[in-house]
């Protein structure tokens, strides 16, 4: 009888246990970088939640692709979108512009910005929402009693987060609710108004 000896082969390629040891090291060596590199380190936010203060990032950007539109139109037209002359149909009614340099909310210009931002394509679309809320840009003059917080153009995000009003006021402005370029309080129906003031350039 002859005896045949098989000879074994290995193929090459990891064995389920060298790949687990792998993939546990990327999960610690990631995990380690996390806590490294964390974006939201020293900037004093330990009584508010990292993803409020994301979300008020995103606020954030979101506001400033608005101001890069308005700056396009500015540079193309010349005047406020809203402001202008430039007749628009919004709900059922022709909206013309005064020209005073101010959107105003009781001649309608205010709902005509973004209308007009998109129809001047530099929108890509007829309004403007930030997490589900829609944004509104008009001239304000905003009081807690008799005392003036602050006039000019601000934008205005309805019932949000009170956590993420306050990141991003902490973030971007002075960690007040009353002063400075960010301001909000508390409104009728939920969470509360963020206005922050239009500055081209700021």
């Amino acid at each position: 009888m002859f005896q045949t000896r098989i000879k074994s082969i290995r193929l090459p390629g990891y064995s389920q246990a060298e790949l687990l040891v792998g993939f546990g090291l990327v999960a610690l060596l990631t995990l380690s970088l996390l806590v490294i590199v964390n974006p939201f380190a020293g900037d004093d936010n330990e009584d508010i939640p990292s993803y409020r203060v994301a979300n008020a990032m995103y606020i954030y950007n979101a506001i400033s692709r608005q101001k890069v539109a308005l700056m396009n139109y500015i540079d193309m037209h010349g005047d406020l979108p809203g402001d202008s002359a430039l007749p628009i149909m919004v709900d059922g009614r022709m909206i013309v512009g005064n020209g005073n340099q101010k959107i105003e909310t009781e001649n309608g210009e205010k709902d005509k910005v973004f209308p007009e931002l998109f129809q001047s394509g530099v929108a890509s679309q007829g309004y403007a929402r930030i997490r589900s809320r829609d944004l509104e840009l008009a001239w304000m003059v905003l009081k807690d009693g008799e005392k003036i917080l602050g006039t000019g153009h601000f934008f205005k995000l309805s019932g949000i987060n009170a956590l993420e009003a306050r990141a991003y006021d902490r973030k971007y402005d002075d960690d007040s609710s009353d002063t400075g370029h960010v301001l909000y309080a508390r409104n009728k129906t939920e969470g509360v108004d963020l206005f922050i003031k239009l500055d081209l350039y700021r």
